[in-house]
């Protein structure tokens, strides 16, 4: 991670198997927003921190969840809603 980033952010992600790499990469230098990006490898619930400085941004932590198929995603939704 660059240095430049480092002091300020961190984003930190854990699937199924542990700790997980993110790319992070600074949009521009005026404009404080970065792009993270992560390739999940499997199904699962992953947890995302996200942090500033190191505080956690609001709602940090997230949870994503990766499904295998559209028809679990899909069963997942009708038993939610």
């Amino acid at each position: 991670m660059p240095h430049h980033l480092a002091f300020f952010s961190q984003v930190r992600i854990r699937g199924p198997k542990g700790a997980f790499r993110v790319e992070m990469q600074r949009e521009s230098q005026k404009d404080r927003t970065i792009l993270c990006k992560y390739e999940p490898t499997e199904p699962g619930d992953y947890r995302i921190e996200v942090k500033w400085s190191g505080e956690h941004v609001p709602g940090s932590p997230f949870v994503v969840m990766i499904f295998d198929t559209q028809e679990e995603l899909a069963r997942f939704l009708q038993v939610q809603f």
